[in-house]
């Protein structure tokens, strides 16, 4: 008597042609050549900041920008009117800020360079940076080169 059930969920020939269609399109994928310059045009370059402050939602031109500083988790954010905490990551910030305008200058701070307003040794290896509201952020060498790359 034939079993009703079978051993085997599937047919041999439905499985082989899916499995030379899943071969085919990575084969495929891999074939394509990556156009990195592409892939960064195509990158949305932030304009603008949303945050929260309390019941309020507050829209912050980048322009208005001094400075981002690492803070655990989040990002604070330095600007004209005041200080915006962001559940985001320094890393985002770094890949989508305009990169000629904001510049990771140290592990913690990714400076508007508009800001900046003077530069000074602080260490044998590193500075400091006096922003437009009087404050200062520490700049690495790395950081430090790269302003100078801009200039």
């Amino acid at each position: 008597m034939p079993s009703i059930i079978s051993s085997n969920p599937f047919q041999k020939n439905v499985f082989d042609t899916a499995l030379d269609k899943a071969i085919a399109r990575i084969q495929q994928n891999e074939s394509t050549p990556v156009n990195m310059h592409q892939i960064e045009r195509e990158q949305k370059i932030i304009e603008r900041i949303i945050v929260r402050n309390g019941s309020k939602i507050i829209l912050i031109p980048v322009d208005d920008i001094f400075y981002f500083e690492a803070n655990d988790d989040y990002v604070l954010i330095h600007t004209k009117t005041g200080r915006y905490i962001k559940d985001q990551t320094m890393k985002y910030f770094e890949n989508n800020l305009p990169n000629r305008q904001f510049i990771r200058v140290h592990r913690g701070f990714i400076a508007n360079i508009n800001a900046i307003k003077s530069i000074e040794a602080y260490s044998k290896d590193s500075y400091m940076a006096l922003m437009e509201n009087n404050e200062k952020i520490k700049i690495s060498p790395d950081g430090y080169r790269k302003i100078k790359e801009l200039s």
